[in-house]
């Protein structure tokens, strides 16, 4: 019984293009018409923009005693060192035009 389903399975799938050989042609159909034109863009604009900023940035550094290469410290023991220093910067920029 498998080999005669085997068989016909076989009998199927080998003579399913042969048949597809036999069809008809498509019908021809035109190529697309031609696509619009781009819009134009010439004209008279008138533009502007505006626009800032700002930023930050903290460091700083505490020290109680420093140590000197030669062993010794700089200031008295406990003595607070420190620097504090801010960088940043701020602005604004604007444009205007037209063509």
């Amino acid at each position: 019984m498998k080999k005669v389903a085997l068989a016909f399975t076989a009998l199927i799938t080998l003579t399913g293009s042969a048949f597809a050989a036999d069809m008809a042609p498509h019908a021809y159909s035109k190529a697309a018409g031609p696509m619009m034109a781009a819009p134009s863009w010439t004209g008279f604009y008138i533009f502007g923009g505006a626009g800032g900023g700002l930023g930050g940035a903290d460091s700083g550094v505490e020290s109680t005693g420093v140590t000197t290469p030669l062993g010794g410290t700089f200031g008295p023991a406990g003595t607070t060192l420190s620097r504090d220093q801010r960088q940043g910067g701020s602005g604004w920029f604007g444009t205007v035009g037209a063509l």
